[in-house]
C-alpha cells in the first residue's frame, strides 16, 4: 500500500519549499529595486533608517547588503570599461551609458527600511533569516548530538569486560 502519511508530509514540504523559494525570490528582486515583488508572508514590519530595531536587519545591511551592492556595482563598472566586442555582448543595450546590467545599477542595500516602502520586504527578511538560523542551529545540535552517540558507543565497545 501507500504510506499516506509519509506523501501526505512529503507534499506539505514541496508546497512550504516552493512558498519560501517565493519569499526569497521576492527579497532578491527587492535588493534590486523591485520593493513591490515582497509578498509580506507575515504582516509588515516597519523599520525606521538609523533606528536599531532589529539587530538582525542591521547585521544583514551590513555584512551582506552593503557588501553584495558593492560587489555588483564593481561587476557592473567593469563590464562598462569593457571595450569593444567585449562591452557589445556582455552589456544590455537598453541601460544608460554608465551602466552595463540593467539591474545591478538599482541595488540598495536600505531597500526593508519604511522610507523605501519596504516593510513587507522586512517582514520577509525577518521570516527567512529566523528560517535560516532555526535550520543552522538544527544542524549544528545534530551533529553535536551524533558526534556524542558515536562518542559514547565508541567508549562502550572500548570497556573491557570484567567477569
Amino acid at each position: 500500500g501507500i504510506d499516506m502519511r509519509g506523501r501526505t508530509l512529503e507534499l506539505i514540504v514541496l508546497i512550504l519549499t516552493i512558498w519560501l523559494v517565493l519569499v526569497s525570490w521576492g527579497i532578491v528582486w527587492a535588493f534590486f529595486g523591485e520593493v513591490s515583488s515582497c509578498y509580506g508572508a507575515m504582516g509588515s514590519t516597519v523599520v525606521e533608517q538609523g533606528k536599531n530595531d532589529s539587530r538582525i536587519l542591521s547585521i544583514l545591511e551590513n555584512f551582506l547588503f552593503r557588501p553584495a551592492q558593492k560587489w555588483f556595482l564593481f561587476w557592473d563598472g567593469l563590464g562598462s570599461n569593457s571595450g569593444g566586442w567585449l562591452r557589445k555582448g556582455l552589456c544590455s543595450s537598453n541601460t544608460e551609458e554608465d551602466t552595463c546590467f540593467a539591474n545591478l545599477s538599482k541595488a540598495k542595500p536600505d531597500f526593508f527600511y519604511e522610507s523605501e516602502g519596504g516593510e513587507k520586504c522586512a517582514s520577509d527578511l525577518m521570516l527567512v533569516t529566523s528560517l535560516w538560523l532555526l535550520a543552522a542551529a538544527t544542524l549544528v545540535a545534530s551533529t553535536l548530538l551524533k558526534k556524542h552517540e558515536r562518542n559514547r558507543r565508541a567508549l562502550a565497545r572500548a570497556r573491557p569486560h570484567q567477569d
